[in-house]
Parts: structure tokens; sequence; C-alpha cells
């Protein structure tokens, strides 16, 4: 409620509008999320946060329908070259999504090194080597982002999948 009366105050200001969708974002509302960064990557197609959780919300941990999957793709692209350990995850994501592995696989493995510390990246190179038939390396990433104690969308699956391997 205080980000949305700061963004009616407010409007044209972009960190309120970000805080207001990321807060739908947390609380579930991912439409409303998907909407809000759709409005301020129009404003602000350079603005490479609500880049990130834009891409990461239409492609889900379910996959997505090939718009999603193609509006995420286009999205993440300016991050392929990036140093920012979170980026490289979400391009790494986006990717492991698309069916990309290698491409994945090489960025996903950047951003653990970059940060290694972080649940869900750990999560996601997991998920990277279990596709790529590699269960000995996914156990130990998963088994990392589940140690971390951190909670991220996925830990649930990233504790099933440690079950079954």
């Amino acid at each position: 409620d205080t980000f949305r009366k700061g963004v009616e105050v407010l409007p044209e200001d972009q960190s309120l509008q970000f805080l207001l969708a990321t807060a739908h974002q947390r609380a579930g509302d991912e439409q409303q999320a998907i909407a809000l960064y759709e409005k301020l990557l129009e404003a602000n197609p350079k603005f490479e946060l609500a880049a990130n959780n834009l891409a990461l919300l239409l492609v889900g941990e379910e996959g997505s329908a090939k718009e999603h999957l193609d509006r995420a793709l286009a999205l993440v692209a300016p991050f392929e070259k990036t140093s920012n350990p979170m980026f490289l995850d979400t391009f790494g994501w986006v990717h492991l999504t698309a069916g990309n592995l290698d491409v994945a696989l090489e960025s996903l493995r950047q951003a653990v090194e970059r940060q290694p510390d972080v649940g869900e990246i750990q999560y996601h190179l997991g998920m990277a080597y279990l596709r790529n038939n590699d269960p000995v390396l996914a156990k130990q990433h998963l088994e990392q982002a589940v140690a971390s104690k951190q909670e991220f969308p996925g830990v649930a699956i990233a504790r099933e999948t440690l079950k079954n391997l």
C-alpha cells in the first residue's frame, strides 16, 4: 500500500514503480508484477533490474509459453557479457529453460564463481547439471542451495530433486 500510494503521488518515479513491482512479485501477484515491469521497460528500456526480474517471471519454474520465452531471451540478451552474478544467473536460467544447455552451463558456472553463497544460483546450476546428465555435480550444487538456508523460488524443487538423486 505504501508503494502504491507513493506511485500515485509520484507517478514518474521509477524507483517507486520498481519497488511496487517487486512487492507484487514477492506477494505472488505475478501478472501485476509483469505489467509493472513492462511499463517500466517501456519508459526505460535499459532498466536492467526490471528486465532481469521480468525475464525470471516470464520463464517461471515450470517453463513458459513460446512468446514468454522469446521475450525473456530478448530481455537477457544484453547480460551475455556482464560480470554481474545476478544477471549471469538469469541469463543462464532463461537459456536453460530455452534448451540452450551449453550457454546456460557456462553462464551459471560464472555466476556461481562470482557469488557461491547464493542458494538460488546454486540451485540453477544444479538443475543445469541435472539436465546435462551429471547427477554428481547436480547433487553437489543442489545440496549447497538447500544448505544455504535461503528461501528462493525453487527451493522445494531442489529438496525434492535431492531426494531422488
